[in-house]
């Protein structure tokens, strides 16, 4: 016959037992949290919004891989684009959709050239497309590091023509030191005068 004291002892074991199991519970709630915040993080896409379709996209682009812009290209329908960033020795192609979604692409070397230019510049990507807004009316097509007499300038295209490229192109090189401009006019054939009496 069980006696009380050995049913008292029973009952306290019991309930050591279910307060064992209740605290054993709480400690996974703590690592799912944590593979959330790492699944976040590892998100590839990125969105800006200041009301200029081009400097958000830059803006995008540059978050999304954390460094600087240094190329932008027209791909298509004027605010689909495709922006080159540099992050330490790396460049990454950046596509940026109509609604200003970023994804990195494909990743390469980083010029040398490049690289010091970006080094030493005081003028970015942005403020050498607004500089070079203020020179012309035509929309906005392209932007790329180039130089002028060996030095860096900022060269960024204005065209209402999809068609026209390169030389073709009204361009503004904007020093990416001093913020100096210069226009680079269309490239146009010279045509020959007529000959007196022709």
């Amino acid at each position: 016959m069980t006696t009380r004291p050995a049913l008292i002892a029973l009952t306290a074991a019991l309930a050591l037992g279910t307060t064992a199991c209740g605290s054993g519970e709480t400690e996974p709630a703590e690592s799912t949290s944590g593979s959330t915040e790492a699944s976040s993080d590892e998100s590839s896409t990125t969105t800006t919004d200041s009301g200029d379709p081009i400097i958000d996209a830059i803006g995008a682009a540059e978050e999304a891989v954390g460094g600087t812009a240094y190329e932008v290209e027209d791909a298509g329908g004027r605010r689909a684009w495709t922006i080159d960033v540099a992050e330490g020795d790396t460049s990454t192609e950046v596509s940026v959709a109509k609604d200003g979604t970023a994804t990195p692409g494909e990743e390469s070397d980083l010029d040398a050239d490049d690289s010091a230019a970006l080094d030493d510049a005081k003028v970015g990507l942005v403020e050498a497309i607004e500089e070079g807004r203020e020179s012309t009316d035509e929309p906005f097509d392209g932007a790329e590091l180039g130089e002028k007499e060996g030095r860096p300038q900022w060269e960024v295209a204005f065209t209402s023509d999809p068609a026209k490229e390169g030389d073709d192109l009204l361009r503004v090189g904007v020093d990416t030191v001093t913020g100096d401009k210069v226009i680079i006019l269309p490239y146009e054939p010279f045509t020959p005068p007529a000959p007196p009496g022709g």
